[in-house]
């Protein structure tokens, strides 16, 4: 493992008048060769000593970590989880994928599981995690959704990222008892509730008219909400669906807008 060298730059060195020249501390430290000459990373200008330490120890870290700019070991699910969305998610999923997966991360994985150190997280941990998503009422698809990102985001943590060993999402076992919750109908809009929410809405509203063509044509809010003027046929009566509104999601970091 490469070790730090810090030296004095100007030690016995004089300027034009004869005076000592100012303390000017570097750190130093070998790195990988380049077709088999040794290569050295290093910055000076540094007033003392400690301070140079200092910024050598934080570079040579960073180096280990292959330009991580944290340490594996003490790094968070929750910062893992943006790591991860940002390199793989935004890279190689669909646009509506990012979406959902964003949802997921924000609404379910980080209240629940951010808090642990990537590394703490064990086996036992993630099945009282899934065992009790379940005892809530949660449909079978939107359980499968969660786990999905969940163990894709540890898998991605063991390779290529290797900052895991195995995966403590890989022996996952969905609970088999049915739960009293996922016995409740779906609840249905009666013509009156749905007049009462539009009183919200007076006429005028711009989302009055939003609700209006939702319920009584069964759009989806992101294909309503697509809807042009010339995708309207009033005497015809008919409307042409045929593009859908995406909500915008941001690249990571620590300034992001999360609103989904």
């Amino acid at each position: 493992m490469a070790k730090i060298i810090i030296r004095n730059r100007n030690k016995n060195q004089v300027d034009k008048n004869g005076k000592q020249k100012p303390a000017n501390w570097e750190y130093r430290f070998e790195v990988a060769k380049i077709n088999g000459k040794r290569k050295h990373k290093s910055k000076s200008g540094f007033k003392t000593k400690k301070e140079a330490e200092i910024a050598g120890t934080k570079a040579l870290a960073e180096y280990n970590n292959t330009g991580f700019s944290f340490e594996p070991s003490k790094m968070s699910y929750a910062d893992y989880l943006d790591y991860w969305f940002e390199n793989y998610v935004m890279t190689s999923c669909k646009y509506h994928t990012q979406l959902a997966y964003r949802q997921i991360i924000e609404q379910h994985l980080k209240p629940a599981l951010g808090m642990y150190q990537l590394q703490s997280l064990t086996p036992m941990t993630i099945q009282e995690y899934v065992n009790k998503k379940f005892v809530t009422g949660l449909k079978k698809t939107t359980l499968t959704n969660i786990t999905s990102v969940l163990t894709g985001s540890l898998k991605y943590a063991v390779m290529p990222a290797q900052l895991l060993q195995t995966s403590p999402a890989e022996y996952i076992k969905y609970p088999k008892m049915k739960s009293e919750r996922n016995s409740i109908n779906r609840i249905v809009i009666s013509v009156d509730d749905f007049h009462s929410m539009l009183e919200r809405f007076p006429k005028g509203n711009p989302f009055r008219y939003a609700l209006l063509i939702g319920f009584y044509t069964g759009l989806r809010i992101s294909e309503v909400f697509a809807l042009t003027w010339d995708d309207i046929d009033f005497q015809e009566k008919t409307l042409n669906v045929n593009k859908l509104v995406y909500k915008r999601i941001y690249s990571l970091n620590e300034n992001d807008i999360k609103t989904l």
